[in-house]
């Protein structure tokens, strides 16, 4: 049902010597609609409350089993980057089912998540987004200094990002192959 990513980093002072740090576009919960002919037990939409009708895959709980069976149950796992961490799928409620101690809250989706919190605050790049066809629909970098242990000892410096630039110059195709040719 997800794709999580996992990176992994060989760290002094780490329990295991080893830690991974994870990244999950994690849709607001919303899940991914079944190929043709396979159903699901959950609808496209935002919403995670059963009282309030048709619920996506946070509201049937598949998410939170993915997180769990995926990154909380591998204690090498010290942070997790989010996408498209909104509604259902906010930081914050990502933080409750890892039993984590810390997130870094989101700006427009992006998260951090660390296992042993952080060494002091996070810190957030805005990207440039002027030239965007939407220059409103800002893009983060969320940086974190990411404790490898409990005692936080060590740290590994964690970013996580997830943007697209729509801007003119960045979509022009090529009108022409640059000639070899000289000019006599």
């Amino acid at each position: 049902m997800a794709t999580v990513a996992c990176l992994s980093i060989v760290t002094p002072g780490a329990q295991s010597g080893t830690v991974k740090i994870a990244f999950y576009n994690i849709r607001s919960g919303q899940g991914i609609e079944a190929m043709r002919g396979h159903t699901t037990p959950f609808s496209a939409t935002v919403n995670c409350d059963p009282k309030a009708g048709a619920v996506n895959a946070w509201g049937v709980g598949m998410v939170q089993q993915e997180l769990v069976s995926a990154i909380k149950n591998d204690a090498s796992v010290i942070a997790l980057g989010l996408a498209e961490a909104w509604n259902c799928g906010s930081s914050d409620h990502v933080r409750r089912v890892l039993e984590w101690k810390a997130d870094s809250s989101e700006r427009n989706g992006v998260a951090l998540i660390a296992r042993h919190g952080f060494s002091g605050p996070v810190d957030w790049l805005q990207l440039d987004t002027s030239k965007n066809r939407n220059p409103r629909d800002t893009m983060w970098v969320v940086h974190g200094r990411v404790c490898t242990t409990a005692a936080c000892g060590t740290t590994v410096d964690v970013y996580a990002a997830h943007w697209s630039g729509t801007g003119r110059k960045a979509c022009r195709p090529r009108t022409g192959r640059p000639s070899n040719r000289s000019s006599s």
